[in-house]
């Protein structure tokens, strides 16, 4: 809040190298796997003790006396501790003040003194990183753009390539989809035969509902009467079998004889959970097309066309659009 009066105190602490060793034995820390991050570490852990004991009360006391680590948090103390031979700066923070220095936003001054650091210049970098902390302090919280800016710009490369691998990801499962369906409706097309033999089935079955989704197929009103209002015709084939299913699409006529709304059929195909698209939801038959050749598809389909004949009384060798019954 640009309205709260912040005084802070800062203090600078410069070393020309530290003992790495009794440093992080100070605070338990005895293997690294790398010394840039043994350096960083034990200047951050140097820096917070020393901030501890110079802010813990809110003034300057002496390093060697003990500190209260519960008044250093109330503290609206700014340590800025340097390591010449080390090559390294941190900069530490009170609770105090947090709100409105967050580690992103000191972290961004230390970037700033880098290039004073490398040409030896420890006065400038000390002078600059003062500079941009009060502009900072009268500047209050960062805003929302702000963080917006910072997150982009720390992990911006990360989120825009795990947006492209989602995006890929959900192309190739699309493409995977896609093509498991145009196989399964290849591999269910039934001739003319098959597909008499398959109505012939489902007139034994009666199936008023998709087995799926279990809504009612739309058979019309009863009777066969248009319904009032409607635009479109009841068209009931003559094995009394509904043209439409409940979407509105064509039914899915398998070679077993079960029909399923055109829709549900193409969810379950490209569902995770259809292990074969070739297997009726229903009763697990296999309604892949059978590859034979020419002159045994012959006999068969002969063969098939009498087994209709005998049990229905009239020969259904084909299917067209004289056996449909338009009921209006």
């Amino acid at each position: 809040d640009n309205s709260i009066a912040i005084q802070p105190e800062i203090a600078v602490a410069i070393a020309s190298k530290m003992d790495l060793s009794d440093i992080l034995h100070e605070f338990s820390f005895y293997t690294f796997e790398d010394e840039d991050d043994m350096i960083n570490d034990a200047a951050q852990y140097f820096a917070s003790y020393l901030h501890n004991a110079w802010f813990g009360s809110g003034q300057h006391r002496d390093v060697d006396v003990d500190v209260d680590v519960d008044e250093a948090r109330e503290a609206n103390g700014i340590l800025i501790f340097i390591s010449v031979m080390d090559g390294i700066c941190f900069i530490s923070s009170g609770n105090g003040i947090e709100a409105v220095l967050p580690w992103w936003r000191l972290e961004r001054v230390v970037d700033g003194m880098k290039t004073d650091m490398r040409t030896g210049d420890y006065f400038d970098a000390i002078k600059g990183a003062v500079a941009d902390i009060s502009e900072m302090l009268d500047e209050g919280p960062p805003t929302a753009s702000e963080r917006m800016v910072d997150f982009l710009g720390r992990f911006g490369v990360v989120l825009l390539f795990s947006i492209v691998t989602f995006c890929l990801a959900l192309c190739g499962e699309y493409r995977d989809r896609k093509n498991r369906y145009e196989n399964a409706e290849i591999s269910s097309e039934m001739d003319d035969v098959e597909d008499t033999k398959a109505r012939i089935l489902q007139k034994e079955f009666r199936t008023e509902s998709c087995p799926i989704c279990l809504e009612d197929f739309y058979f019309g009103k009863e009777g066969g009467e248009q319904l009032e209002g409607s635009l479109s015709e009841t068209r009931v084939d003559s094995y009394g079998i509904p043209l439409f299913g409940s979407d509105g699409e064509e039914l899915k006529l398998l070679r077993c004889g079960h029909v399923f709304d055109h829709s549900c059929w193409r969810c379950w195909i490209t569902s995770s959970g259809c292990k074969d698209p070739c297997i009726c939801p229903v009763c697990r038959a296999d309604i892949a097309k059978v590859q034979i050749d020419n002159e045994d598809y012959e006999i068969e389909a002969q063969i098939s066309t009498h087994l209709v004949q005998d049990q229905e009384g009239d020969r259904y060798g084909t299917f067209g659009e004289d056996q449909l019954t338009l009921y209006v």
